[in-house]
């Protein structure tokens, strides 16, 4: 417990800016909305020292071009076996920050589907009967999210996502809203009940019948967001175990030591979400056996289920 202790006072509190991307789907890649905003920012990890290249060999040898001289231990981050020099010299030390920049449309795909059918057959010989000819039915509408990781990162928080069928969907208002791991292939979905909550009354002659057929567009959106992992100019800390120039602790600019050894300095990461919605349902009531539509309505969502993790 101590030495955990010992090390939350060593390192800096970070104060994070949650990323979040808000998608509002569209009928045409013209009507798709994508917003994205915040960072992650953290204490550079292990893993991540690897994926930008930061191991001893690298910036000793880098240290030497800088200085002239191959030091013997490098650090860049505390603790180091002589305390938490950082704090002691006001060095900076060396964090990672990742960001999104940039999304892009893909496209948008739709095709015109019968959700579902029902048939009201007026079975008497003289009279007239009139029937609320309304269908409903449960579909589901998901998120999909693909990762294309440039390099291992340790994110310290989640990203959240909202996805705002308002404009796009079946006449639907409301949002799809949750977190996600970084760089984790997963899936979202809701359950959503269209239909009309007003009633759709055909009146139907003796002996014939009639059809309501609830049609929707079944639309795929694609999107990529584009993520970029960069370093601060923090300080690598190097120490001479014979002194060099009077001294045995150096700080070196990061940033140069980059340069010389030429070593990476951004890492892309690039994320696919495909959501899969309806739009512009509509009722349509057709005669059963001359297929000639009576009337029609138009439909929505009526009713959304809870969302869940596939």
């Amino acid at each position: 417990m101590l030495t955990k202790c010992l090390l939350f006072l060593l390192l800096p509190a970070i104060a994070y800016s949650r990323i979040k991307i808000k998608i509002i789907p569209g009928k045409t890649a013209d009507d798709v909305s994508v917003d994205f905003s915040g960072s992650d920012t953290s204490v550079i990890s292990d893993k991540e020292r690897k994926t930008f290249r930061l191991n001893d060999e690298n910036l000793k040898s880098a240290a030497e071009k800088y200085k002239g001289k191959r030091c013997d231990d490098v650090f860049v981050k505390p603790p180091t076996p002589w305390g938490n020099v950082y704090s002691q010299y006001n060095w900076d030390i060396v964090m990672r920050t990742v960001k999104p920049v940039k999304a892009r449309v893909l496209g948008v795909q739709s095709k015109p589907v019968a959700v579902a059918t029902a048939e009201y057959v007026n079975n008497h010989n003289k009279i007239d009967v009139s029937y609320s000819t309304s269908v409903t039915q449960q579909v589901e509408e998901t998120v999909e999210h693909t990762w294309s990781v440039g390099g291992e990162l340790t994110m310290g928080q989640d990203i959240t996502y909202s996805i705002n069928f308002g404009a796009g969907s079946a006449g639907g208002t409301t949002s799809l809203s949750y977190t996600s791991n970084w760089g984790e292939d997963t899936t979202e979905s809701r359950t959503v009940t269209l239909g009309t909550t007003s009633s759709v009354i055909t009146t139907i002659p003796p002996g014939q019948r009639v059809v309501a057929v609830l049609s929707a567009s079944q639309g795929t959106l694609e999107v990529e967001v584009d993520y970029e992992a960069t370093l601060n100019n923090g300080d690598v800390f190097c120490n001479y175990a014979a002194t060099y120039k009077n001294h045995h602790f150096y700080a070196f600019p990061l940033r140069r030591l980059q340069n010389l050894q030429n070593l990476t300095k951004k890492v892309r990461t690039t994320e696919k979400i495909s959501v899969g919605f309806y739009s512009s349902a509509r009722i349509e009531v057709n005669n059963g056996t001359t297929e000639e539509e009576i009337q029609e309505a138009p439909a929505g969502i009526i009713d959304v289920g809870p969302q869940k993790e596939v």
